[in-house]
């Protein structure tokens, strides 16, 4: 990673370095600063942890990212969003996809 992306939780008075070891990752998870991810089905929004059980980031709830990390464009590759998510994702510690959304 060229520039830390500099992640900050209301709870948590330091900025944050990537990769999140695991008790860093459990102390944000404790504090509601992530939810379990629903997904789509049908037309239905649904939480089922036999299908899917991964977390995901709430930005409204007072997460802060560097705005040089905020993606000006879509998801494509070469846009800002699809370089974080191919950049960062390998040292989250996921063995699963990483979808990305502006």
């Amino acid at each position: 990673i060229d520039k830390d992306p500099g992640l900050k939780f209301p709870s948590i008075d330091e900025s944050l370095s990537l990769p999140l070891d695991p008790l860093t990752l459990r102390r944000i998870i404790d504090k509601g600063h992530f939810d379990k991810a629903p997904f789509g089905k049908g037309s239905e929004t649904i939480l089922d942890l036999n299908t899917r059980d991964c977390w995901k980031m709430d930005i409204g709830k007072g997460v802060l990212i560097d705005p040089d990390f905020i993606p000006q464009s879509s998801v494509q590759p070469g846009s800002m969003l699809h370089t974080i998510k191919e950049t960062l994702a390998p040292h989250l510690g996921l063995n699963s996809e990483i979808v990305a959304q502006p």
